[in-house]
This record gives C-alpha cells, structure tokens and sequence, in this order.
C-alpha cells in the first residue's frame, strides 16, 4: 500500500498539490481523473517517490520516504510516464531493463531474469515481438512492450500516467484487462485517465480532483451518486445494467 499523509508537493513556484492524504491499497486499481493541471501527475510521481513533498509523509509498504534507496524503491514502485522515449533497443532488451533493481556486479540479466522478461512478454502478448526494434511498433505494442517492462520489475505497486492515451480501442481494452491481471495478482494498480467509460468499468475506486486536492474517493458507483461529477466534468453518469450482471455508464452533459 502506498500512503500520503497532509501532503503538499509542486516544483519551482508554487504548490500543485494541498494538505493531500489518501492511500492506494494492494489489489485494487485506482484511477485518477480531473480536468488537466490539476495535479493527477504530480501525484503520482509523489506516490512513486520521483518528488519529494515539500510537507507531509509519503510511506511505501509501511515505510516512510526517502528511506529507500534508489534501487530498493524499483524493487517497490513500477512507474511509467505519460511520455517515453523510444530507444535504440529491441522488445526484449527493453523488458530486460525491469530487472536491473535486481542485478549484481556486472549488471548482467541471468537465466533467471531472463525467464521472468519472457513471462512477461507472453503475459501481454509481445513475445513473438521480441528482437523487434521499438522504433519499428506500432503505439499499442510499444505501449504493451512498456508495461512488459513494468511487470518484469515485478514490484507490488505499479503507476501509469494515461497508458490508453494515442490507443485505438482494441488497444485501450487490451492495456486495461492487463492491468486487471495486475490487480488480481495483489498489485496496487494506480492509473491518470482522462477516459470516463474506461475507468467506471475497470477501476474499483476513482480519485477524483480539483484544482490540486481530491474531491471524492470511492467506488464508480458512489461517485456516480455524488454529484461531484457534475461539478467537476459537467457530466453525469447514468448506470446501465447489462444481461451478465455487469454496470456500465453513459455520460451525460449537464448544462
């Protein structure tokens, strides 16, 4: 579990984040949404230790930050950011990059780390891609060659800013399932979105927020009750039962 306790955080100027407290527990997905400066991002580099808050305590598994070391925190917090680089590597030198926490002298991927990049290669389908060279995929394959990265760190707590963002809908679907997958392995899943349907269908709790602090925290369902999102997005969510038990959202202005 990832807790923030009374956290303020920003960079040069002035706080993006205020007074902030909320936790990301183990085996659930959390999806983060609000209008955009509103400090969805900040957030998340604070929970994944990549920014320091300038008051109030941020704990990963119970321990406070910046206790970690720079290699024992990969060994806690996967953390992908909206925008990557794409190397000089291929698919599988790529993967192998989420094992260097776990490397010794020399820092060289043995069989062992080896054998978990190619489980996380087949978990998300680019195993086939492997001596592919990144700049040759195509945005959704690179998207899932990253979170093959992520699963071959192989840490409790995974971070994702916007990973559906640029993807078709195949894809989109493709990336959220895996991070289900996550969650149902006992990860804590944390995810920026900016896609409504997306995160009422796969998240099990949405931090909604505004202007640099959270206004709701709790399950699609609640919010949808809230009213909150009207008052942020101007929309409301209307559930619609489906034949297999499911609920799914339709999105509607308000004004």
């Amino acid at each position: 579990m990832i807790e923030l306790e009374n956290v303020t955080a920003g960079y040069g100027g002035g706080p993006v984040l205020h007074d902030v407290s909320l936790s990301f527990p183990d085996g659930e997905i959390t999806a983060i949404l609000g209008p955009n400066g509103c400090g969805k991002s900040t957030l998340l580099k604070i929970a994944a230790g990549l920014l320091y808050p300038r008051s109030g305590q941020v704990r990963i598994g119970g321990t406070v930050l910046p206790t970690f070391k720079p290699k024992l925190l990969a060994q806690q917090v996967a953390y992908l950011p909206q925008s990557r680089p794409v190397p000089d590597l291929d698919v599988e030198q790529l993967v192998l990059h989420g094992r260097f926490p776990y490397l010794k002298y020399p820092h060289r991927p043995g069989p062992t780390d080896r054998e978990i990049a190619g489980r996380a290669m087949r978990s998300v389908g680019v195993d086939a891609l492997a001596s592919r060279l990144l700049s040759t995929l195509s945005g959704g394959e690179l998207q899932k060659a990253y979170i093959a990265m992520a699963l071959a760190q192989d840490t409790p707590h995974v971070l994702l800013d916007e990973p559906t963002t640029y993807l078709d809908i195949d894809h989109q679907l493709e990336v959220m399932r895996l991070c289900a997958a996550m969650r149902d392995a006992g990860k804590a899943v944390v995810l920026v979105l900016h896609d409504l349907p997306l995160a009422f269908r796969f998240a099990d709790r949405l931090l909604l927020m505004r202007s640099g602090a959270p206004v709701f925290s709790g399950s699609p369902a609640k919010l949808a009750r809230s009213g909150a999102l009207e008052d942020v997005f101007h929309v409301r969510a209307h559930p619609v039962p489906f034949p297999d038990g499911t609920t799914h959202y339709l999105f509607l202005e308000t004004q």
